[in-house]
């Protein structure tokens, strides 16, 4: 628990012991677990009560009353963590690339440790939803803003200790981070505009 809390409040003394103890990779993968299943539990029952909250308004949405909350809860968390931690995965991998690109030294055992870890970033997402039975509408929202908060912080928080963990400057172990991700959209975005003239014209009347 000292180190999640630490992560928060003096992240590159926590993550500089994260790596010299050499924690190990179990603790990481139950980090990453346990904050996102945190999340999206929580994302899942302020989805609940905003829709008991709408359902007030019989008149406006009649349907809410048939929704149904407890298997779109799990189906809502178990997609969330299963996502969640296939990101931890292939983002580690990615950064783990893209470290030895920039002639790092870590390995990829220390980056998923790194990383791992570094979901302790999801704590600005989750905090806000606690306050969803009182105000559902605004934690949601409130939220949201974590989530780019929780953003941001994954980044410093992961980029100190990629830095750390393969001796790289901050600099490039920022760019060991952001990268990957940058390169599957960009990837992405170039399939998207190769296939619009192929699905323009299969659609074309001949």
């Amino acid at each position: 628990m000292s180190r999640i809390g630490g992560l928060i409040i003096a992240p590159k003394d926590t993550m500089r012991a994260i790596v010299h103890e050499r924690r190990e990779l179990i603790e990481a993968l139950a980090v990453v677990l346990f904050f996102s299943f945190t999340q999206w539990m929580a994302f899942a029952l302020a989805l609940r009560h905003l829709i008991t909250y709408l359902a007030e308004w019989r008149s406006i949405l009649p349907l809410a009353y048939a929704w149904p909350p407890r298997l779109t809860s799990s189906i809502v968390i178990a997609l969330g963590v299963t996502v969640d931690f296939l990101l931890w995965i292939l983002l580690s991998v990615g950064s783990y690339i893209a470290a030895r690109a920039f002639e790092g030294s870590g390995d990829l055992e220390i980056t998923l440790l790194v990383l791992g870890y570094a979901y302790v970033s999801k704590t600005f997402a989750i905090v806000p939803l606690m306050f969803s039975p009182l105000m559902p509408l605004a934690s949601l929202v409130a939220s949201l803003v974590g989530c780019l908060v929780g953003l941001v912080w994954f980044i410093y928080v992961s980029s100190l200790g990629m830095s750390e963990a393969h001796g790289l400057s901050l600099e490039k172990a920022v760019f060991a981070i952001v990268l990957p991700p940058l390169v599957v959209i960009g990837v992405l975005a170039i399939l998207s505009l190769v296939m619009l003239p192929i699905r323009i014209f299969m659609r074309w009347p001949i």
